[in-house]
């Protein structure tokens, strides 16, 4: 910006009549508050990028630490704070409406929620997930709770009937057929194709 400053009164210098000068002048100062108006625009969507990257990372390392952290509630409920804690406060430097920061914060608790129960469910806690869901189905969208429900579903289905083949897998075949047959639905389906 001091070049363009420099540039310009070396040219002014060279104008020959005051009304040429006054006229460059005009110029200069329309084109030096673009060039101003620019590089402020340019400093501030910087700042602002800076300002959602670094939140971003705040909030996925958060969803890392409750994923971890499964298994002990109040990190995991500490994790969904902070989460919150820092989208607000982005909307709150950037001038984000209430209605965008509601939207915000639902995704990112959907998301922890489903990746914490995913977790329950790749270690065999069927339970486990089955209850979170059921606590905390009002902080996820129903964008992904019809998936949710259903890796809980399916999750719990697959370990009963691992479970029921590990106890009859020596019994009498007939017994357990019968057994099968008193099943219904999807834990019916998953213990025959287990059973098989």
């Amino acid at each position: 910006y001091g070049e363009f400053e420099k540039q310009s009164k070396s040219i002014i210098d060279g104008l020959s009549n005051e009304d040429q000068k006054q006229a460059f002048r005009d110029v200069v100062t329309k084109r030096g508050s673009n060039i101003d108006r620019s590089l402020k625009q340019h400093v501030g969507s910087e700042a602002i990028r800076y300002d959602l990257d670094v939140s971003t990372a705040l909030i996925k390392n958060e969803q890392d630490a409750a994923i971890k952290n499964y298994s002990k509630p109040q990190r995991v409920i500490e994790s969904l704070k902070k989460q919150e804690d820092t989208i607000r406060q982005f909307g709150a430097r950037n001038g984000i409406s209430d209605e965008a920061l509601q939207g915000q914060i639902l995704a990112a608790k959907s998301a922890t929620h489903e990746s914490v129960i995913n977790r329950m469910i790749s270690n065999d806690q069927d339970i486990g997930a089955q209850s979170y869901l059921k606590k905390y189905k009002d902080q996820i969208s129903a964008e992904k709770l019809a998936t949710i429900e259903k890796t809980v579903e399916d999750g719990s289905s697959r370990i009963f009937a691992q479970n029921f083949v590990d106890k009859y897998i020596g019994e009498d075949p007939e017994k357990v057929q019968g057994m099968i047959e008193k099943m219904s639905g999807k834990k019916r389906e998953v213990v025959e194709q287990r059973y098989e």
